[in-house]
């Protein structure tokens, strides 16, 4: 006689065997909450298809933003995850889910990257499913230097993050970043900051334009403060705060991603404007009630593509000499239209899931 522990766990077993198993590696930059915010939105649409296998390495800090759940199947090594799509492929319907995100496309990368068109190529033949949703081609990288033609190919769903990268791939759709997925507050709150947060890779911005912001903040009554989103700005930001007279929110080395995130939207939903060129900056200060306002650094290219879908960007260049107080006015104008756009961009985004769904 069967106990009815035994009967349970063959059922569950069988039940396992039946379901979809959705394979992802979710890879990012390690300092970066950006990419870890809109790799957990993508993990939540992926989830909604069947059984995640995520490839998770053993970086507990950056997985600590993934949103992984109890009875996603996990992995510490590309190895033994690769083993597992092995069994996977031949006993179950596998969907692949292509990393989302920005692919930098370094020759050395499209070597590297060659087995997810194997991981592709098997997953098609024995009936699966490939997905490739909320990817871009960085600004200046050739589309022959990716491997991102190839894999589209497989695709059953296709879509990009920006219409560039549509153009050079010639294949799919357009849809918002994921990152916009996530957030709720944008309701009226005591909003008495002025958010600033800069990449710590571009030449120092201008003094007309600290004196611009600065300006700004007395003739708005904010207080000023710098946030540091991604580690490695960290050293910049200390500089700039200085400069600007600014408070720091700095992002402690034992602090982990999810933490982290937790405290930048806290303090977002205090904030009134955010002055950025780092895009996940903008976008979860964006999500939290903030009118985001693009800045120009160096190259406007990488920002000015991903909002283009969503709506326009007031932007204003932080290297000129002669920026004035009035073009950051006019700047926060043209951005406070995208506050009401998020629930029409955030339908776009279920609609993209509800794809995956059904792939």
């Amino acid at each position: 006689m069967i106990s009815v522990s035994k009967r349970r766990s063959k059922a569950s077993r069988w039940m396992r065997s039946r379901q979809v198993a959705v394979i992802v590696n979710p890879a990012g930059q390690r300092d970066n909450i950006g990419d870890s915010v809109l790799r957990r939105a993508y993990l939540d649409a992926l989830r909604s298809r069947g059984e995640l296998h995520v490839l998770v390495g053993k970086d507990r800090d950056f997985s600590s933003g993934l949103g992984l759940q109890a009875h996603d199947v996990t992995y510490a090594s590309r190895l033994s995850w690769l083993r597992s799509f092995c069994g996977l492929v031949l006993r179950r319907r596998v969907v692949f889910g292509v990393n989302s995100g920005e692919f930098v496309g370094h020759r050395q990368d499209k070597l590297r990257s060659t087995w997810q068109i194997w991981l592709a190529r098997a997953v098609t033949l024995t009936g699966g499913s490939v997905v490739v949703a909320g990817v871009s081609i960085r600004p200046g990288t050739s589309v022959g230097a990716t491997y991102l033609p190839q894999l589209a190919k497989h695709a059953s769903i296709v879509s990009w993050r920006d219409g560039a990268t549509l153009s050079e791939v010639g294949l799919g759709s357009v849809q918002p970043d994921w990152a916009f997925r996530f957030g709720g507050n944008t309701q009226e709150a005591e909003r008495g900051y002025l958010a600033v947060s800069l990449r710590g890779d571009r030449p120092a911005v201008s003094d007309a334009w600290i004196d611009c912001i600065k300006a700004f903040a007395r003739s708005e009554d904010l207080l000023l403060r710098v946030v540091v989103q991604v580690r490695r700005d960290s050293a910049a930001a200390i500089s700039l705060s200085r400069r600007l007279e600014a408070e720091l929110l700095d992002w402690p080395a034992e602090r982990p991603h999810g933490e982290h995130e937790r405290v930048v939207r806290e303090f977002y939903r205090s904030c009134r404007v955010i002055v950025s060129d780092r895009i996940h900056a903008l976008i979860i200060a964006l999500t939290e009630g903030v009118i985001p306002v693009g800045v120009v650094t160096q190259d406007v290219e990488k920002v000015r593509r991903t909002f283009e879908h969503v709506a326009p960007l007031g932007m204003v260049d932080a290297t000129r000499e002669n920026v004035t107080e009035k073009e950051l006015l006019e700047a926060v104008r043209v951005s406070s239209a995208i506050q009401r756009r998020l629930p029409a961009i955030r339908e776009e985004l279920d609609k993209v899931q509800s794809r995956i769904s059904a792939c």
